[in-house]
């Protein structure tokens, strides 16, 4: 056998009279790998279990190394960006010594590397693919459900400013992205942490905009500590500006050789990323909101102080705007003093057309993560026993009724227990909470003013998650908001009005500029941030599995084009990548809602059933509610 990958070509058969490739079948042990968590030594010990089982001398790249190797060649090099590990400046290959902090380059442990992978490779890679062309047009023949509804970026405000008659957007041959950033630890005993950047592209419909093979991986960052923006953007400002002002040629299958531009246009994470990325103070900090200048202020929380965002002074703290953004940067940088919470200049200002209503609120962080998780804990820790808002006493009923409800299969995770697991949920658990679970679970358990208070936020959500969202609907979420923000004080105090529940105030500005809360929801970036993760094994080396991890990240839908569709091993490729799920509605109990799986309706409680459907304060629309009485 040999295990060498240069001896043979991707489409040879695996070993003579195999029905089976040698890119079919590392494209389909790679799936596997990642699909089920391998580690390093567990896909080691699989490759040798396969070759054992061929009968002739195969291809099988036996070796773990030579098996991530054939991956790892590609058309185009990465960037490798040598930076001070003492003051974190990109540093020229010539240099010997720190020309900011004259730190002594040649010692171990002071250059340290981030990875560029250049984009208009992966661009150009991108439209060899028969379809992708005729993908990006489909914004320009699109049906809406209502012409004057919000029912996707394209109509929101930022998007319309640039695609309407002579602006940049308006050509077929230009595109914008959307970029994404956050922190990934990689080990559980290590402070190691990866950082990758995202782009995605708007112009592709949204069923096609997130996928694995359709998301540009711009760059990763490395290291022990967070990433210096300052440092880590510089190239990919300089990359995104003369992609903008130049372009790339393009030979496109479907038409002669075009010259492509893009612009980056808006971007999402979550709120400690996004202060790192605009060069502001902490989100919980002095003037730390990226969309107002609320200061906040200081309240006293059991031993210590912590700073929260009243909501009376909403009113009162004017917007920021781009310009005005630009201006206290060049300030802050010039004073060394932040000003109104900008420490100084920030990389994307010059990249993005407007780079505060270009910077999403994601409510997969800042809704469920942090204000559901946050709820939960006041409802059922005990330490709030005392307080009026604090049901810990039945949490057991809570949890009974949670156990016995029957999720659709298109809800991948059940239902885990409120007491024990609730600090731990996964976002996807704590959405079908807010959306699904909720409202029936804690009916009769929340005091009546409590839970009628809670269905605002329920409503709000909801509706901006909507395909098709009209002016009224919008008018009427931030009208709910700002109710629920303006009682949230007097129902559970001063110290828990924080960062993440001021955020609801502008959360339909979001909306109006960039279209449904589903648009810029990290969900899919997050997704990628796991496959990156399953392909990083052990600690040493970091440099060279930073190269293999990327350049695998980048080949995999590469590999996949290769496998014959409708075939037993396409079939199992797809098995792999999905989750295979499919549902359907249960018995309608009335307008709008479902039960799904285990039904007594017989048993349903009809008060329940009146007071939802016809609640002034929450409309179910077309969500699905799971009930179980028991």
């Amino acid at each position: 056998m040999t295990g060498d990958s240069n001896s043979t070509t991707s489409d040879e058969p695996l070993y003579q009279g195999a029905p089976i490739s040698v890119a079919e079948s590392a494209i389909l042990i790679l799936t596997f790998a990642m699909r089920h968590n391998l580690t390093g030594e567990c896909l080691s010990d699989l490759l040798t279990l396969i070759s054992l089982h061929c009968v002739t001398t195969s291809f099988l790249h036996l070796s773990l190394y030579r098996f991530r190797s054939y991956f790892s060649a590609l058309k185009s090099s990465l960037l490798f960006h040598k930076f001070c590990s003492k003051c974190d400046f990109i540093i020229d290959e010539s240099s010997g010594v720190c020309t900011v902090c004259k730190s002594d380059l040649s010692e171990k442990g002071n250059v340290s590397y981030f990875v560029e992978i250049p984009l208009i490779f992966q661009i150009q890679q991108l439209f060899q693919r028969s379809d992708f062309h005729l993908q990006l047009l489909q914004r320009f023949s699109r049906k809406k459900k209502d012409e004057n509804n919000i029912e996707d970026i394209y109509d929101g405000k930022l998007y319309k400013a640039h695609s309407g008659s002579g602006g940049f957007l308006d050509s077929h041959s230009n595109i914008s992205f959307m970029w994404y950033t956050d922190g990934v630890p990689l080990f559980k005993s290590s402070k190691v942490s990866i950082w990758p950047l995202f782009l995605s592209i708007n112009e592709l419909p949204a069923q096609y905009r997130f996928k694995q093979e359709n998301i540009l991986f711009a760059g990763l960052w490395f290291g022990n500590s967070k990433p210096s923006m300052s440092c880590f953007l510089k190239p990919f400002h300089d990359s995104l500006n003369e992609f903008k002002d130049i372009g790339c040629t393009i030979n496109c299958i479907h038409c002669s050789s075009i010259t492509e531009k893009g612009m980056l246009l808006c971007g999402t994470c979550d709120l400690p990323a996004k202060c790192m990325v605009l060069n502001m103070t902490q989100f919980n900090g002095k003037y730390g909101c990226p969309k107002c200048k609320q200061e906040g202020e200081i309240v006293k929380t059991g031993k210590g102080h912590t700073r929260v965002f009243p909501f009376h002074e909403l009113i009162n703290e004017p917007k920021r705007n781009h310009n005005e953004f630009i201006q206290h940067g060049e300030e802050a940088f010039a004073s060394s003093q932040p000003v109104f919470g900008v420490k100084g200049p920030s990389w994307w200002v010059n990249c993005c057309p407007d780079i505060i209503n270009g910077t999403a609120i994601d409510y997969m962080h800042s809704v469920l993560l942090g204000l559901i998780r946050r709820l939960l804990q006041l409802w059922f820790d005990p330490k709030f026993s005392s307080q009026s808002f604090s049901v810990s006493h039945l949490v057991s009923v809570a949890n009974r009724r949670l156990s016995s409800i029957r999720p659709p299969y298109f809800i991948k995770r059940h239902p885990r227990d409120i007491k024990e697991h609730s600090k731990y949920w996964k976002a996807s658990e704590c959405r079908a909470w807010l959306f699904f679970y909720s409202v029936p679970v804690l009916f009769g358990l929340l005091k009546e003013n409590i839970f009628n208070h809670y269905l605002l936020l329920v409503e709000a959500i909801y509706i901006m998650n909507l395909d098709s969202i009209s002016t009224t609907d919008l008018k009427h979420c931030e009208e709910l908001l700002i109710k629920f923000c303006g009682i949230f004080s007097v129902l559970y105090g001063d110290q828990h009005m924080s960062a993440n529940l001021h955020q609801l105030l502008h959360l339909h500005d979001t909306v109006e500029q960039l279209g449904p809360l589903w648009v810029y929801s990290c969900f899919s970036f997050e997704s990628m941030n796991g496959d990156l993760i399953k392909l990083f094994h052990g600690t040493q080396n970091p440099v060279v599995q930073i190269a293999n991890t990327v350049s695998t990240m980048l080949k995999l839908p590469a590999f996949a084009t290769q496998i014959k569709n409708e075939t037993p091993i396409w079939n199992f490729y797809v098995k792999l990548n999905s989750s295979n799920y499919h549902y359907k509605l249960g018995e309608k109990i009335f307008k709008g809602a479902y039960v799904i799986g285990a039904k007594h309706l017989k048993k349903l409680n009809a008060k329940f059933s009146e007071v939802v459907s016809q609640s002034a304060s929450f409309a179910l629309g077309d969500c699905y509610m799971f009930y179980r009485l028991f």
